[in-house]
């Protein structure tokens, strides 16, 4: 499974892209958001973990 290999600093720097971007909203870090990822194993399978950072 692709998420097992999905490391801290990967992690990091996906709610890093995101929180840039939402900060630029007009309600800034408080608009409603959920990240999606899209995970891709070495055989081109596609998982994606809908509202990654909720649990």
């Amino acid at each position: 499974m692709a998420a097992e290999h999905l490391t801290e600093r990967q992690m990091a720097r996906i709610y890093g892209a995101a929180s840039e971007f939402i900060g630029n909203e007009p309600a800034g870090q408080l608009t409603p958001c959920r990240i999606d990822v899209a995970l891709v194993d070495g055989q081109g399978r596609i998982e994606i973990l809908e509202n990654a950072y909720a649990a």
